[in-house]
Formats: structure tokens, sequence, C-alpha cells
């Protein structure tokens, strides 16, 4: 089986002119959890998700060590108030840019083996044709659904 079997297609996207508060947006009305942005020939350029922007609002300070050791975290005002300045900033500043690309033709099985060692903000390897234009999205949960239809078949 290969990525063009499980991705899904008809992708949603935000435009890489999208501003932070589009992409609160379209998060917050949406059942999805990351989106691709894309350039103006389609191609990906970075991808936007919930915890990316949670990310870049948390204090550079609080890191997972600090929260340990003094058992406390930065005020979650602070949090949103770190985000509301932003809301006007270019979507590239929270997305982000070192994210996963497969072929198509990639094996389902490699797939499954990247996405099982993702690392970042995203849990989604993003599918690509040969002149980078993006084509689908993958998920574990698209790898899963497919081998469930199999097995109900």
């Amino acid at each position: 089986m290969l990525a063009s079997h499980v991705m899904t297609k008809n992708v949603q996207t935000l435009p890489d002119t999208a501003t932070v508060y589009d992409a609160l947006n379209l998060l917050v009305n949406s059942a999805l959890d990351d989106f691709p942005v894309v350039n103006k020939n389609g191609q990906p350029v970075g991808i936007v998700s919930a915890k990316s922007i949670v990310h870049h609002a948390i204090p550079d300070y609080a890191t997972t060590n600090f929260l340990a050791a003094m058992q406390a975290a930065p005020d979650i005002k602070s949090i949103y108030k770190k985000i509301e300045h932003i809301v006007d900033h270019p979507i590239l500043e929270v997305a982000d840019t070192h994210f996963t690309t497969v072929k198509p033709t990639t094996a389902t099985s490699a797939v499954a083996a990247i996405l099982a060692n993702l690392t970042g903000d995203t849990h989604h390897v993003l599918v690509v044709d040969d002149a980078g234009k993006l084509l689908g999205i993958i998920s574990a949960r698209d790898i899963l659904r497919r081998h469930l239809k199999n097995i109900n078949a």
C-alpha cells in the first residue's frame, strides 16, 4: 500500500500570507488540529497547529525542567496576552517550518514509521508531488482508518 492510498486529499490549507488570527479562527472552528501553510504555487512552507501557537506564546524560561523544579508555570493570562499581541503577525512566525514530506509512492509502512518518530508541533506527514506541490496529508489515524476498512471488508 502507498501513501496515496491513505492520504487525506482536498486538504484545507492556509496561504503563506495569512495571519496568526486566520489560523486561530480556522483552528477553533474546525475539528482538525493542523493546517499546512502553502505558497502561491501550492507548495507547503510550514504547518500550523494549536500546539505551535501555544508553543510560541509560552515564555522561553518555561521549560520542562524549570516547571518540574519550580512547580510553577506562567500565568495563563500572560499566555493569552502574548497570543493577543501576535494575532496580526504573519502565520510563518508561529508555523513549524520543519515538517516531513513524502511522495505519493512512498510505502505506507515507511509513512507509519515516520509518523511514529515525529517530533515537534505536528503529528502529520505532508504528501507532495515531484514539484513539491501539496497533494495530501497523512496522520496515524488515516493509516488505522484504512486498515479498519480492510478488516471490515
